[in-house]
This record gives structure tokens, sequence and C-alpha cells, in this order.
């Protein structure tokens, strides 16, 4: 939507990788942090089933599937997701960032139900 108005991308650089690792060592640290100032949580639900969860994150991840394969390639290695924290990434790291912000929400979630 916002790249409608054909931008100059910016290829992917060295200092990309570099802030992207350091997305990463954030993410994986024990450390809790605070959400960026975008997100707020009287957005998010205070409760919902697993199930209908589950399937949000399905069909979210195959619209999500279907529109990446629609790009063209010479996309994937220019820096287009705004990452809050970690700039401009393209879109192979912003994959790498879902992975890894999804497994610290899991493990949140994980130390939760033991609580429990």
């Amino acid at each position: 939507k916002k790249l409608s108005f054909d931008p100059k991308l910016k290829k992917r650089k060295l200092s990309t990788r570099f802030r992207t690792w350091l997305l990463v060592a954030y993410l994986s640290s024990p450390f809790k942090f605070k959400a960026p100032k975008g997100i707020r949580t009287t957005d998010l639900p205070t409760y919902s089933a697993f199930t209908e969860m589950a399937d949000k994150y399905r069909k979210n991840r195959a619209e999500l599937r279907a529109f990446l394969a629609k790009l063209p390639d010479d996309l994937m290695d220019k820096e287009i997701y705004k990452h809050p924290f970690a700039g401009r990434l393209p879109l192979s790291e912003m994959l790498l960032f879902f992975e890894v912000h999804f497994r610290r929400h899991e493990k949140q979630a994980r130390r939760a139900l033991e609580k429990a």
C-alpha cells in the first residue's frame, strides 16, 4: 500500500545485517522490554481461545505467503519493511524478525501457563 508511489528502495547493506543481528539478540535475551509507542495494549484482546488464535495465525500466514509469492524477486533484498527499532529491513530479515518475535511470545505464554 505505502509502496504504490514507487519509491527508490535501498539494497540491503552490511549495516542492515548488523541491525538485524542486534534485533535478534535483543529479542532472544531474557530481559523484558516495553513495546514500541505505536503498539497500544488497548487494541489487544483480553481473552482469546487458543483455537481461534491458531486459526487466525494460520490464515494470516497463508495470506502473507501468497502476498510474498506475488512480489518480484528483485524486491527480496531491498529494505522494505520498517521496524520501529531496527529501521528498514529486507523481506527475508522481516520474516526472521517475525519468527524470533513469535518465539519470544511463545516462551512468555508457556511461562504464564506454568504459573497458572
